[in-house]
C-alpha cells in the first residue's frame, strides 16, 4: 500500500516523502509542476531500493484531473494507506490589496482542492473498508488564529478545517481516521517566496515537522485527532 502526498515535490510534503521512503514505505507524490516532480522523483528513488516511488502531475482543484488520477490508481490495482494533504499556496498583504485573482489562487489550492481531492479519495478508500487508513492534513496554525495580512490564507485554512472536522464525524464508524496538523512557520520556499518579510531563519526545520507527522501517522496503537507543532520558545 502507498502513502499519497499532495504537494509532495517540495517543502514539507517532500520531507514527509523522504522520511517514509527511508523506512521502505511506498510513496506517491503529486504536484502541478512536472519539472519539480521529475527532480523530486529522481532524488527520492535514490533513498531506498525497497520502496516504490511514483509521481503524478495534476491539479487537485480540477475535477477532471482528480478523476483521471483515481482511475489510474484503480486500474493499476494500487491501494492507498494514508493520504497526506500538503499542497497549498499563500497571499501576504493588506486586506485593501486583495483582488479576485488572489482569492481564487489561495482558495483553490488550500481549501477547494483539498475538499475536492479528499472527497474523491474517500470514495476510493472506502472500497477496502477492512483496512485502516488515515487522512492527514497540514492546516498550519493559521487555521486556529487569524493574523494580519494573511486574511485569505486564514479563511482558506479555517474553511478546510471545518470540512475536515465534519468528515471526521461522518467517517467515525469507518476504518478511516482524520488527523489535522497545525504547524507554525517553517523554513521552506512557501514563506520565503511570500514577500511577507518574515525572518524565516527562525522558523522550524521542515525535517523536524515531518518527523513528528510521520511518527503519529504510522502509530497504529493510538489515534491522535489534532496535532499542533510549534517551535521552541527562545
Amino acid at each position: 500500500m502507498y502513502h499519497l502526498i499532495t504537494g509532495g515535490s517540495s517543502g514539507l510534503g517532500f520531507e514527509i516523502a523522504k522520511m517514509l521512503i527511508k523506512m521502505d514505505e511506498h510513496v506517491i507524490i503529486l504536484g502541478r509542476n512536472q519539472d519539480k516532480l521529475d527532480e523530486a522523483l529522481t532524488a527520492l528513488k535514490e533513498i531506498s531500493k525497497k520502496a516504490d516511488v511514483l509521481a503524478y502531475s495534476l491539479d487537485i482543484a480540477l475535477e477532471e484531473d482528480v478523476d483521471a488520477f483515481i482511475e489510474v490508481l484503480e486500474t493499476s490495482g494500487k491501494s492507498v494507506k494514508n493520504l497526506y494533504n500538503c499542497a497549498g499556496t499563500t497571499f501576504y498583504g493588506p486586506v485593501t490589496e486583495i483582488g479576485r485573482e488572489a482569492i481564487d489562487n489561495v482558495l483553490q489550492s488550500n481549501m477547494i482542492g483539498l475538499m475536492l481531492f479528499t472527497s474523491k479519495m474517500i470514495s476510493h478508500l472506502l472500497k477496502k473498508p477492512a483496512e485502516p487508513k488515515r487522512i492527514i492534513s497540514v492546516l498550519s496554525t493559521a487555521a486556529l488564529k487569524g493574523k494580519a495580512n494573511e486574511t485569505i490564507y486564514n479563511a482558506a485554512k479555517w474553511g478546510a478545517r471545518g470540512y475536515l472536522e465534519s468528515i471526521r464525524d461522518e467517517l467515525s464508524k469507518t476504518s478511516i481516521e482524520v488527523i489535522n496538523v497545525f504547524p507554525g512557520g517553517m523554513r521552506t520556499a512557501f514563506w520565503a517566496d511570500s514577500k511577507s518579510g518574515y525572518d524565516v531563519d527562525h522558523f522550524m526545520d521542515p525535517v523536524d515537522v515531518a518527523r513528528n507527522i510521520v511518527r503519529v501517522a504510522l502509530d497504529n496503537k493510538v489515534y491522535v485527532t489534532d496535532i499542533t507543532i510549534s517551535r521552541p520558545k527562545e
